[in-house]
Protein backbone atom coordinates (compact mmCIF):
# COMPACT_ATOMS: atom_id res chain seq x y z
CA UNK A 1 0.00 0.00 0.00
CA UNK A 2 1.54 3.32 -0.65
CA UNK A 3 1.55 6.01 2.47
CA UNK A 4 0.40 8.87 1.92
CA UNK A 5 3.17 11.80 0.68
CA UNK A 6 4.15 14.69 2.62
CA UNK A 7 2.27 16.69 0.02
CA UNK A 8 -1.00 15.07 0.50
CA UNK A 9 -0.61 15.27 4.29
CA UNK A 10 -0.29 19.04 4.00
CA UNK A 11 -3.48 19.04 1.65
CA UNK A 12 -5.74 16.99 3.47
CA UNK A 13 -4.81 18.81 7.11
CA UNK A 14 -5.26 21.68 6.00
CA UNK A 15 -8.31 21.04 4.52
CA UNK A 16 -9.45 19.50 8.03
CA UNK A 17 -8.43 22.49 9.90
CA UNK A 18 -10.53 24.48 8.15
CA UNK A 19 -13.53 22.68 7.81
CA UNK A 20 -13.55 22.26 11.46
CA UNK A 21 -12.00 24.81 13.15
CA UNK A 22 -11.21 27.48 11.15
CA UNK A 23 -14.54 27.91 8.94
CA UNK A 24 -12.68 30.64 6.54
CA UNK A 25 -11.25 29.45 3.40
CA UNK A 26 -13.35 28.92 -0.01
CA UNK A 27 -13.44 25.42 -1.81
CA UNK A 28 -13.66 24.66 -4.98
CA UNK A 29 -14.95 20.97 -6.10
CA UNK A 30 -15.05 19.68 -9.77
CA UNK A 31 -14.12 16.51 -11.38
CA UNK A 32 -10.58 16.95 -13.21
CA UNK A 33 -10.66 19.26 -16.06
CA UNK A 34 -13.65 21.20 -15.36
CA UNK A 35 -12.11 24.21 -15.26
CA UNK A 36 -11.42 24.17 -11.27
CA UNK A 37 -7.66 25.84 -11.77
CA UNK A 38 -9.98 28.63 -13.48
CA UNK A 39 -12.38 29.41 -10.93
CA UNK A 40 -9.52 29.06 -8.04
CA UNK A 41 -7.59 31.31 -9.89
CA UNK A 42 -10.15 34.06 -10.27
CA UNK A 43 -11.52 33.63 -6.46
CA UNK A 44 -7.75 34.29 -5.50
CA UNK A 45 -7.37 37.37 -7.61
CA UNK A 46 -10.52 38.73 -6.50
CA UNK A 47 -10.03 38.03 -2.46
CA UNK A 48 -5.95 38.36 -2.82
CA UNK A 49 -5.90 35.15 -1.31
CA UNK A 50 -3.41 32.40 -2.06
CA UNK A 51 -4.54 29.42 -3.49
CA UNK A 52 -3.49 26.14 -1.60
CA UNK A 53 -0.35 24.71 -3.04
CA UNK A 54 0.93 22.00 -0.79
CA UNK A 55 4.10 20.73 -3.03
CA UNK A 56 5.62 24.37 -1.63
CA UNK A 57 4.92 24.30 1.98
CA UNK A 58 6.69 22.52 4.64
CA UNK A 59 3.66 22.65 7.45
CA UNK A 60 0.13 22.55 7.40
CA UNK A 61 -1.80 25.58 6.67
CA UNK A 62 -3.77 27.55 8.88
CA UNK A 63 -5.06 30.66 7.29
CA UNK A 64 -7.22 31.60 5.10
CA UNK A 65 -7.10 29.66 1.52
CA UNK A 66 -8.53 28.78 -1.69
CA UNK A 67 -8.83 24.79 -1.72
CA UNK A 68 -8.66 22.72 -5.05
CA UNK A 69 -10.49 19.74 -4.81
CA UNK A 70 -11.74 16.76 -7.21
CA UNK A 71 -12.83 14.67 -3.79
CA UNK A 72 -15.97 15.56 -1.95
CA UNK A 73 -14.77 16.52 1.96
CA UNK A 74 -17.22 17.31 5.24
CA UNK A 75 -20.14 19.09 2.55
CA UNK A 76 -21.88 19.76 5.61
CA UNK A 77 -19.20 21.76 7.20
CA UNK A 78 -18.23 23.99 4.04
CA UNK A 79 -21.27 24.05 1.89
CA UNK A 80 -21.83 27.34 2.36
CA UNK A 81 -18.15 28.06 1.10
CA UNK A 82 -17.66 25.58 -1.65
CA UNK A 83 -18.48 26.22 -5.02
CA UNK A 84 -19.14 23.09 -7.91
CA UNK A 85 -17.94 23.91 -11.36
CA UNK A 86 -19.82 21.00 -13.84
CA UNK A 87 -17.97 20.78 -16.94
CA UNK A 88 -19.24 18.39 -20.15
CA UNK A 89 -17.62 15.23 -19.24
CA UNK A 90 -16.90 14.25 -23.28
CA UNK A 91 -14.72 17.55 -23.26
CA UNK A 92 -13.57 16.47 -19.07
CA UNK A 93 -11.86 13.22 -20.76
CA UNK A 94 -10.56 14.35 -24.06
CA UNK A 95 -8.70 17.33 -21.89
CA UNK A 96 -7.77 14.60 -19.40
CA UNK A 97 -6.35 12.12 -22.31
CA UNK A 98 -3.95 14.95 -23.57
CA UNK A 99 -2.51 16.17 -19.62
CA UNK A 100 -1.73 12.55 -19.10
CA UNK A 101 -0.21 12.15 -22.71
CA UNK A 102 1.80 15.77 -22.57
CA UNK A 103 2.31 16.45 -18.97
CA UNK A 104 5.45 14.89 -17.33
CA UNK A 105 4.29 14.88 -13.93
CA UNK A 106 4.94 11.54 -11.83
CA UNK A 107 1.28 11.08 -11.45
CA UNK A 108 0.45 11.23 -15.21
CA UNK A 109 3.27 8.72 -15.85
CA UNK A 110 1.94 6.46 -13.26
CA UNK A 111 -1.89 6.80 -15.34
CA UNK A 112 0.13 5.98 -18.59
CA UNK A 113 1.43 2.96 -17.89
CA UNK A 114 -1.85 1.72 -15.89
CA UNK A 115 -3.87 2.70 -18.94
CA UNK A 116 -1.74 1.53 -21.40
CA UNK A 117 -1.46 -1.98 -19.55
CA UNK A 118 -5.53 -1.70 -19.49
CA UNK A 119 -5.95 -1.46 -23.44
CA UNK A 120 -2.78 -3.49 -24.25
CA UNK A 121 -1.40 -0.11 -26.93
CA UNK A 122 1.04 2.62 -26.48
CA UNK A 123 -0.98 6.14 -25.80
CA UNK A 124 -0.55 8.44 -28.91
CA UNK A 125 -1.33 11.41 -29.94
CA UNK A 126 -2.03 10.38 -33.33
CA UNK A 127 -4.48 7.30 -31.97
CA UNK A 128 -6.76 9.31 -29.50
CA UNK A 129 -9.51 8.36 -31.37
CA UNK A 130 -8.55 4.55 -31.76
CA UNK A 131 -8.05 4.77 -27.95
CA UNK A 132 -10.79 7.10 -26.49
CA UNK A 133 -13.43 3.77 -25.88
CA UNK A 134 -10.69 2.26 -23.84
CA UNK A 135 -9.42 5.49 -22.43
CA UNK A 136 -13.55 6.20 -21.10
CA UNK A 137 -13.97 2.65 -19.96
CA UNK A 138 -10.37 3.31 -17.79
CA UNK A 139 -11.40 6.48 -16.27
CA UNK A 140 -14.88 4.92 -15.11
CA UNK A 141 -13.94 1.47 -14.13
CA UNK A 142 -10.71 1.32 -13.03
CA UNK A 143 -8.87 4.25 -12.63
CA UNK A 144 -9.55 6.20 -9.52
CA UNK A 145 -6.31 7.34 -7.63
CA UNK A 146 -7.73 11.78 -8.27
CA UNK A 147 -11.11 11.40 -8.07
CA UNK A 148 -14.28 8.87 -8.18
CA UNK A 149 -15.80 8.43 -11.58
CA UNK A 150 -17.59 11.93 -13.73
CA UNK A 151 -21.19 10.15 -13.39
CA UNK A 152 -20.86 10.01 -9.37
CA UNK A 153 -19.33 13.06 -9.51
CA UNK A 154 -22.47 14.74 -10.97
CA UNK A 155 -24.80 12.42 -9.13
CA UNK A 156 -22.93 13.42 -5.66
CA UNK A 157 -22.92 16.85 -6.33
CA UNK A 158 -26.66 17.32 -6.90
CA UNK A 159 -27.66 15.26 -4.27
CA UNK A 160 -25.71 17.62 -1.82
CA UNK A 161 -27.14 20.76 -3.81
CA UNK A 162 -24.18 22.61 -4.20
CA UNK A 163 -24.11 26.15 -5.63
CA UNK A 164 -22.97 25.42 -9.34
CA UNK A 165 -21.55 27.07 -12.39
CA UNK A 166 -20.50 25.53 -15.47
CA UNK A 167 -17.19 25.95 -17.52
CA UNK A 168 -19.39 26.67 -20.58
CA UNK A 169 -21.18 29.61 -18.58
CA UNK A 170 -17.64 30.94 -17.54
CA UNK A 171 -16.04 30.69 -21.02
CA UNK A 172 -19.36 32.55 -22.53
CA UNK A 173 -20.04 35.18 -20.00
CA UNK A 174 -17.42 35.47 -17.63
CA UNK A 175 -17.91 38.03 -15.56
CA UNK A 176 -21.87 37.08 -15.04
CA UNK A 177 -20.80 34.02 -13.94
CA UNK A 178 -17.86 34.80 -12.08
CA UNK A 179 -20.17 37.38 -10.29
CA UNK A 180 -23.12 34.83 -9.22
CA UNK A 181 -19.99 33.02 -7.46
CA UNK A 182 -19.11 36.06 -5.49
CA UNK A 183 -22.24 36.96 -4.88
CA UNK A 184 -22.94 33.29 -3.12
CA UNK A 185 -20.41 33.36 -1.21
CA UNK A 186 -21.12 37.43 -0.25
CA UNK A 187 -24.56 37.19 0.72
CA UNK A 188 -25.49 39.91 -1.97
CA UNK A 189 -25.04 41.32 -5.09
CA UNK A 190 -23.97 45.32 -3.18
CA UNK A 191 -21.21 44.05 -1.28
CA UNK A 192 -19.53 43.16 -5.15
CA UNK A 193 -16.24 44.99 -6.45
CA UNK A 194 -16.96 45.02 -10.11
CA UNK A 195 -13.64 46.85 -10.65
CA UNK A 196 -11.59 44.33 -8.98
CA UNK A 197 -14.19 41.59 -11.05
CA UNK A 198 -12.57 42.80 -13.78
CA UNK A 199 -9.50 42.73 -13.46
CA UNK A 200 -9.70 39.25 -11.93
CA UNK A 201 -10.88 38.10 -15.34
CA UNK A 202 -8.06 40.20 -16.91
CA UNK A 203 -5.23 38.55 -15.11
CA UNK A 204 -6.48 35.36 -15.78
CA UNK A 205 -7.72 35.30 -19.49
CA UNK A 206 -7.45 31.92 -20.70
CA UNK A 207 -5.38 33.34 -24.04
CA UNK A 208 -3.06 35.46 -21.83
CA UNK A 209 -2.20 32.65 -19.75
CA UNK A 210 -1.49 30.07 -22.62
CA UNK A 211 0.43 32.59 -24.26
CA UNK A 212 2.88 32.68 -21.11
CA UNK A 213 6.73 30.92 -21.92
CA UNK A 214 6.99 30.02 -18.19
CA UNK A 215 3.73 28.20 -17.11
CA UNK A 216 3.35 25.82 -13.96
CA UNK A 217 3.44 22.42 -15.30
CA UNK A 218 0.86 21.38 -12.96
CA UNK A 219 -1.66 23.18 -14.52
CA UNK A 220 -2.44 22.19 -18.31
CA UNK A 221 -4.14 24.38 -20.90
CA UNK A 222 -4.69 22.98 -24.19
CA UNK A 223 -7.87 24.92 -25.78
CA UNK A 224 -10.28 25.93 -22.93
CA UNK A 225 -13.05 25.43 -25.46
CA UNK A 226 -16.66 23.80 -25.31
CA UNK A 227 -17.79 20.97 -27.65
CA UNK A 228 -13.98 19.57 -28.80
CA UNK A 229 -15.06 15.95 -27.73
CA UNK A 230 -16.88 15.54 -31.43
CA UNK A 231 -13.18 15.92 -32.71
CA UNK A 232 -12.69 12.67 -30.85
CA UNK A 233 -15.68 11.09 -30.18
CA UNK A 234 -16.08 7.87 -32.74
CA UNK A 235 -19.54 5.87 -32.76
CA UNK A 236 -18.12 3.52 -30.21
CA UNK A 237 -16.89 6.60 -27.78
CA UNK A 238 -19.67 7.90 -28.16
CA UNK A 239 -21.65 4.75 -27.18
CA UNK A 240 -19.21 3.72 -24.52
CA UNK A 241 -19.78 7.16 -22.79
CA UNK A 242 -23.52 7.10 -22.95
CA UNK A 243 -23.37 3.31 -21.11
CA UNK A 244 -21.86 4.84 -18.33
CA UNK A 245 -22.61 8.24 -17.96
CA UNK A 246 -25.61 9.02 -20.36
CA UNK A 247 -28.23 9.54 -17.27
CA UNK A 248 -25.38 11.88 -15.74
CA UNK A 249 -25.13 13.94 -18.79
CA UNK A 250 -29.13 14.47 -19.28
CA UNK A 251 -29.01 15.03 -15.10
CA UNK A 252 -26.20 17.84 -15.63
CA UNK A 253 -27.98 19.72 -18.88
CA UNK A 254 -25.60 18.71 -21.44
CA UNK A 255 -28.29 16.28 -23.39
CA UNK A 256 -32.06 16.49 -23.49
CA UNK A 257 -32.57 12.62 -24.20
CA UNK A 258 -30.44 9.63 -25.12
CA UNK A 259 -30.31 10.89 -28.74
CA UNK A 260 -27.17 12.29 -29.11
CA UNK A 261 -25.51 8.96 -29.72
CA UNK A 262 -27.33 8.84 -32.76
CA UNK A 263 -25.51 9.89 -36.23
CA UNK A 264 -27.92 12.05 -37.57
CA UNK A 265 -28.80 14.23 -34.56
CA UNK A 266 -25.56 16.03 -34.91
CA UNK A 267 -25.79 16.61 -38.29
Amino acid sequence: MRLPSKEQLIYWSSIWYDAHFSKQSIHVIGYPKTGTNWVCNLLSAYYDIPVLESWNENTPILSKRIFHLHRFYQLDKIKNRAIYVLRDGRDAIVSRYFMVLRVKREANQRIKIRFEKFCGQEMREANVKELMPAFIKFFFLEENSGSINYAKHIVIAKKANLFSIKYEDLLQEKEATFVKCLQFLEGGANKIDRSKVKKAIELNDFKKLKNKKKQNDAVFLRKGVAGDWKNYFTQEAMETFHALAGDELILAGYEENENWTKTESRI
